[in-house]
């Protein structure tokens, strides 16, 4: 946190501008998902397993048999990044991956190896989770949610 005196040093070109970094949307969804990230990073860590692949493996358990590109959308990423997620997870033996319609694509599923990770990381993921709640209460949470998804739908 700044501090008023260490704000006041700072150029005053417009009273505005003050208020700009404390209303803004993708600043401040930015700061929180990083500060969410790193509690979830956090009790990944002694895992096996990132909590982006975490993810990962949560979608292919839901949507399999998934394409990359659909991977991709439903968890509002960039496709390079789900292919190296891809790659490191088959690496492991825990996705099975065939080709899709077209040479580029492919399509995934959960291996018996990633179904047990997945069911292992599953009291991790609870504990992040919780550790999240805890800051912000259940109440707020269910209302901070209806409010993200409408976001989801801005563009």
């Amino acid at each position: 946190m700044i501090s008023r005196a260490r704000r006041r040093r700072g150029k005053k070109t417009d009273n505005e501008l003050w208020l700009l970094p404390q209303v803004c949307p993708a600043s401040n969804l930015s700061m929180a998902y990083k500060a969410v990230r790193r509690v979830f990073e956090e009790e990944f860590r002694p895992s096996a397993v990132t909590s982006v692949q975490f993810a990962i493996l949560v979608h292919l358990s839901l949507y399999e048999p998934i394409s990359s590109a659909e991977l991709a959308e439903r968890l509002g990423s960039d496709p390079s990044t789900i292919s190296r997620n891809m790659d490191a997870l088959e690496e492991r033996n825990w996705v099975n991956v065939e080709p899709g319609q077209d040479r580029r694509s492919r399509v995934y599923t959960l291996a018996v190896r990633g179904r047990k990770m997945l069911e292992a990381t599953v009291p991790i993921w609870r504990r992040a989770h919780h550790r999240v709640l805890r800051h912000v209460g259940r109440g707020e949470w269910q209302r901070t949610m209806r409010s993200l998804r409408r976001l989801q739908h801005t563009s």
